[in-house]
């Protein structure tokens, strides 16, 4: 159940992600090429076998009454489809887990967790019934140890009565030995190859072959985009708090989704994502002569590099105060010091690493997000034992302080090159120090 992250406390598809891509970053980092082969129930929720389950619950211990009720919950059940007032015949159902209950999510998690038992070294992730199987590839044989343990996969489903849908199935092989990738090939139940693909979308985010997210962002943005634009033609209002609620609730969610996975490190991804919101914002009623700087301050919103740098923060907390896996395999541990307060360990990069991989890990959570967290002031890293919105309200109190100038194009020669937060408060208190300031431009 360790990498089950559906319908778990503290676990969600963020979760699982970043627990994948940091296993991907370090085994690409030591040389090794990559296999990931993302498998496609038919209807999982639907397809449970009551008699499989109950088996499987009486396992677990579960006996007497509440193995009786649970019985008579899944058992003996009727369905009819309903059209202008007109019923169908009744229908017994004869498997499944009842959707929209409360115990739905539980006894399918009861179900899947032994999907993986027999699987050897390779790495099985889900959430839910999103499966995903991985494994290092360091040579020809570990193919053919992959290509075993989704075997066992295949049997699994077999004893199970699940079935998959194959020509759903789909493959990210990367690494740099391009004669393994071109030389073998993996199989599905059914004996078709699985075909390679540059990109999966996995949970809502692209993932990359490159190990990059150049591919999500340019989908990211073209959607928040998209967006925007239909509530710009559908809403004629253009008052401030009409547009920041159609803002926060239709085009925001769609940037923000993930982020402290994907979080880019490019100045030019960096920008496009801005440059949604700067658009947007220049549309708001009174706000169009003003510069991008002021209008986030009228409007009491952060920058988007400011806000996915914000999550990031966040998600550490959570992983220091264990509301969250660690992604890292416990490499992210708090360091209390009287004088200087909580810390975030960072793992050190690989010095035999590929410079792309290197590149790559620095940008990540794993340690991009220790070095945002040490950056905060010490009364807000040293928060503990509360909610995290205790801990929200605490950064924020703090990152009002911050400056948050993102870069523009076009500006660069007045802009602070960087708007990071570790940047911005290193620069703050230099500027302390030296009685200087930026002055914002006309953007």
């Amino acid at each position: 159940m360790e990498n089950q992250h559906g319908f778990r406390k503290g676990r969600s598809c963020l979760s699982k992600l970043l627990a994948h891509y940091n296993w991907f970053l370090e085994t690409l980092a030591a040389g090794n090429n990559v296999d990931v082969v993302f498998l496609d129930f038919a209807k999982a929720f639907d397809k449970v076998d009551h008699g499989i389950l109950l088996h499987k619950i009486k396992a677990l211990g579960l006996r007497g009454k509440l193995r009786i009720w649970l019985h008579d919950f899944l058992t003996e059940r009727v369905q009819s489809v309903v059209v202008d007032g007109q019923s169908s015949k009744e229908d017994t159902v004869m498997s499944g887990v009842p959707q929209g209950s409360v115990l739905g999510p539980l006894l399918f998690l009861i179900h899947m967790r032994d999907i993986g038992e027999e699987v050897s070294d390779s790495v099985l992730s889900s959430f839910a019934d999103d499966t995903s199987i991985s494994r290092l590839i360091s040579n020809v044989q570990e193919v053919e140890h992959l290509q075993e343990d989704l075997n066992k996969v295949y049997s699994w489903a077999t004893t199970n009565n699940m079935t998959f849908n194959e020509e759903k199935f789909e493959m990210l092989r990367c690494g740099p030995d391009c004669n393994i990738k071109t030389t073998t090939t993996l199989h599905t139940k059914g004996g078709s190859h699985i075909t390679p693909t540059p990109h999966v979308k996995c949970l809502g985010v692209y993932l990359s072959a490159d190990g990059s997210f150049s591919h999500h962002i340019t989908e990211t943005v073209r959607k928040a985009r998209g967006m925007a634009g239909w509530v710009m033609k559908t809403f004629a209002s253009r008052e401030p708090e009409v547009m920041l609620t159609l803002w926060k609730a239709l085009v925001q969610p769609l940037l923000d989704y993930c982020s402290q996975l994907w979080s880019p490190h490019k100045k030019a991804d960096i920008q496009r994502l801005e440059a949604v919101q700067r658009s947007f914002t220049k549309h708001i009623r009174g706000l169009h002569d003003l510069n991008y700087w002021d209008r986030l301050k009228i409007l009491g919103i952060y920058s988007k590099q400011r806000r996915r740098e914000r999550y990031r923060a966040i998600y550490i907390w959570k992983v220091l105060e264990k509301q969250v896996p660690d992604p890292t395999s416990l490499a992210l541990q708090a360091h209390l010091n009287e004088r200087t307060g909580r810390k975030c360990s960072r793992r050190t990069l690989p010095s035999n690493a590929p410079g792309r991989c290197k590149t790559l890990l620095a940008a990540s959570l794993a340690h991009e997000g220790p070095k945002i967290f040490n950056s905060l002031h010490k009364n807000v890293r040293n928060i503990t034992g509360c909610s995290v919105n205790t801990f929200k309200y605490g950064l924020d109190k703090i990152l009002r302080t911050v400056p948050d100038k993102p870069p523009v194009p076009g500006y660069t020669a007045k802009c602070r090159t960087s708007n990071t937060i570790p940047d911005q408060v290193a620069l703050l208190d230099r500027d302390a120090r030296t009685g200087s300031s930026g002055g914002p431009p006309r953007l």
